[in-house]
């Protein structure tokens, strides 16, 4: 457990609004105190953006020059908030984090968690072929915590997979409505929440977002992972984000993003087994394959993401709610196919000769199939588990491993002589 010298963050997890609105000045004649707004492009779920107007008269004046922005930033906030739902539940649903919650203060403004600890060998996942994924919050969070922690960590350290893992999603979804996307490397400040890791110490300095812009030339921020800092809201005018929650360190195009987080990844000389290199890979195919699903269910509609995201109030929310579905259930059934039907995204025991064991992830189909023969069942490993109950803990935690990897050796073998 950490120490009491932990970190108190500060900031607000809700941005006032003095800081989005500034003075509340109307958008016609600047006059400040404006209490009327633009409800066709407000928005106050996952962001406080709107636009002020002192009078009907003003707004009517107005009109001319708001309505080059009011409909594509309309557009792309409805947009944006299918892209965070959906991106929340592909997060969730492909967790492979092996966090265990620990605690957070009464306040829930920091987080401590921890890695499990193995205690003995037949609790390795790899003996029984389980799956790299573990659906969020499940084992990792206890239930009775507060939606803002659950979401601090599941959120933890993900910020480089919207580039890495995510840009079929960003392709489909965001891409036809904006001029030009980059990457924003930010410097996160006014922190709301604190996460701290005995295994690796504060949240990053490093924080990527999406900058979004319109052809109008306005300028978002979407901001994906926020919640590990305690933000609770995903997209922000550009000039507001860079103010109240970061200031930008450095930018690049998707394609020059990807390309640094694949190239930093080969850099690391990872194995395609190792555990890193290969969630990021099976989950990028499955990113790609819900993105074409999307894709084809526009095409099914005889619509675009133009056009579906201009609908009037009336038919939109039913149907983005069959859209956010439509893309859970597929986030679901690859991970289904790839995981039962084909085997992959499973851990595996990788022994050489000395017998050291060394946890892989099945990355290869026909592997796959031979290993489906020599997993071990949960009634292996508790029959082994029952043994040498009479000898000092830590003996009988040596024979049961070597009983468990002469059992695994004998599994290969018989498997060996079959294909």
């Amino acid at each position: 457990m950490e120490s009491e010298d932990d970190p108190v963050p500060t900031g607000h997890k809700r941005l006032p609004d003095s800081c989005v609105d500034g003075e509340r000045a109307c958008e016609n004649c600047h006059e400040p105190g404006a209490s009327m707004v633009c409800a066709n492009c407000k928005v106050t779920d996952i962001g406080n953006i709107c636009t002020r107007y002192c009078s009907r008269s003003c707004q009517q004046q107005g009109w001319e020059r708001h309505k080059k922005t009011c409909h594509d930033r309309r557009r792309l906030i409805r947009a944006a908030r299918v892209f965070v739902s959906i991106w929340d539940h592909f997060q969730a649903l492909t967790y492979d984090r092996n966090y265990n919650f620990v605690r957070s203060d009464e306040n829930g403004r920091v987080i401590h968690i921890a890695c499990p600890d193995l205690p003995s060998a037949l609790d390795c996942a790899g003996w029984t072929g389980e799956t790299i994924f573990r659906p969020f919050p499940g084992s990792v969070v206890p239930a009775d915590v507060d939606n803002d922690v659950k979401r601090a960590i599941l959120h933890r350290h993900t910020c480089s997979d919207i580039v890495d893992v995510g840009r079929p999603l960003v392709d489909v979804i965001l891409k036809p409505l904006c001029a030009r996307i980059l990457t924003a490397n930010v410097e996160p400040k006014n922190i709301a929440m604190t996460t701290v890791s005995k295994h690796t110490g504060l949240m990053s300095d490093s924080h990527i977002v999406l900058y979004l812009e319109l052809a109008s030339g306005e300028r978002f921020a979407l901001d994906l992972s926020g919640r590990q800092y305690g933000w609770q809201k995903s997209i922000y005018t550009w000039d507001c984000f860079i103010r109240h929650r970061a200031q930008l360190v450095s930018s690049a195009s998707l394609d020059a993003a990807n390309r640094s987080l694949a190239q930093s990844m080969e850099a690391s000389r990872l194995a395609p087994t190792d555990i890193g290199r290969a969630s990021r890979d099976l989950r990028c195919e499955i990113a790609q394959q819900v993105a074409e699903s999307i894709n084809a269910s526009f095409r099914t509609r005889q619509t675009s993401v133009r056009s579906f995201m201009s609908q009037l109030d009336d038919s939109f929310s039913g149907q983005v709610a069959d859209l956010i579905s439509h893309a859970t259930v597929k986030i679901q059934e690859r991970i289904h196919d790839m995981t039962v039907n084909r085997g992959l995204g499973r851990w595996y025991i990788d022994m050489d000769i000395s017998g050291s064991v060394k946890n892989s992830v099945l990355r290869d189909e026909e592997l796959a199939h031979r290993m489906k023969r020599v997993f071990l069942t949960k009634d292996d490993i508790n029959s082994i588990r029952l043994k040498y109950g009479d000898e000092p803990h830590e003996i009988a935690e040596q024979k049961r491993a070597a009983d468990l990897a002469r059992l695994w050796n004998e599994r290969v073998r018989e498997c060996d002589s079959l294909f």
